[in-house]
């Protein structure tokens, strides 16, 4: 017989029986895999993580700077595809980092810059969400580009940020 483990988890506000790799939802009584990541502090359900992403997304482009910081963890990072020597903006960035790099953007920006979630994947701890965004310079460039991010979870902040894009395309109207 497998063990059986109660691990009480606050967000959810009842106590989960895991066994056997499956795990037995108390209203319903429905047996479900158990999900892939039981870390220490709270587990969100993928649907909470899909939401803290689009809520996060949305806030570009009002620009919302401070809220989306807010949503970070302190030790939050970002890593932007490329090479460092060929693209000044990729690399890893820390959340501190983040928080000069905005504003300079924005700067450059008429208005927001508005992230459309197209599509997302959730498990566990991750989202990876398809995305295009939309925003004109000062100078009147139209600036829309294609991305693919893969965001981590912790405590139902953003601790970091893996982000695929179009750097050609980025390097042609910001320089």
């Amino acid at each position: 017989m497998m063990p059986i483990w109660r691990i009480s988890t606050r967000s959810a506000g009842c106590l989960w029986n895991i066994q056997g790799g499956f795990w037995t939802d108390p209203p319903t009584g429905i047996r479900k895999p158990r999900p892939l990541t039981l870390k220490k502090g709270r587990h969100m359900s993928a649907e909470r993580n899909k939401r803290v992403v689009q809520d996060f997304c949305d806030l570009f482009g009002r620009p919302a700077i401070d809220e989306a910081l807010g949503m970070m963890t302190g030790d939050a990072t970002w890593w932007i595809n490329g090479k460092p020597h060929l693209f000044a903006g990729s690399g890893t960035r820390t959340k501190a980092e983040m928080a000069v790099i905005w504003p300079g953007l924005y700067a450059l920006l008429d208005g927001g810059l508005q992230m459309n979630v197209l599509d997302m994947i959730a498990e566990g701890d991750r989202v990876a969400a398809e995305i295009r965004s939309h925003a004109v310079t000062r100078t009147g460039q139209v600036y829309e580009n294609d991305y693919h991010m893969l965001f981590t979870l912790r405590d139902g902040r953003i601790a970091r940020v893996k982000e695929y894009t179009d750097l050609m395309h980025a390097a042609e109207i910001f320089g």
